[in-house]
């Protein structure tokens, strides 16, 4: 018996449709809402207020993610824990799915996602335009979900 139904696609546009026009309970905008992709919510999600798609980044995100670095840093969190963080402040994400081939990965993942990141961090990759204005970065979206 199916319980659910989704859809997973990299193309958050595309992916809107599905709730839109058929019955599916879930989607997974992949690597739409990140901290170098937050296109997801023009698309998906009710927003108030060196690898890009598993291939060579170009120059703009490489930069971006070292301003995004340079900002984490004075916070004193990591990269890595900032990006498992950040989807996970949406009210409207239940899960972050990472790509993990190896148990010592799995045991760094579990490891960065149980990492504090400091609040303030959002505030200011925000104020210097590394993050969108509109997105939420409230505590979640209320399931106590592991993202493995």
């Amino acid at each position: 018996m199916i319980g659910a139904i989704g859809a997973d696609v990299n193309e958050s546009a595309m992916l809107a449709r599905f709730p839109r026009e058929t019955v599916a309970d879930a989607v997974m905008p992949a690597g739409r809402y990140t901290l170098l992709d937050q296109s997801a919510p023009d698309d998906l999600l009710p927003a108030e207020g060196m690898k890009d798609d598993c291939q060579d980044a170009p120059s703009a995100p490489v930069a971006r993610a070292r301003a995004i670095s340079e900002v984490r840093a004075r916070r004193g969190t990591t990269v890595p824990a900032a990006a498992i963080a950040f989807p996970r402040r949406h009210p409207s994400i239940i899960d972050v799915t990472l790509g993990m081939r190896t148990p010592e990965q799995v045991g760094r993942n579990v490891e960065l996602h149980d990492q504090q990141v400091p609040d303030g961090l959002w505030d200011d990759l925000r104020a210097q335009g590394l993050i969108r204005s509109d997105v939420l970065t409230g505590h979640g979206g209320g399931r106590d979900e592991r993202c493995l």
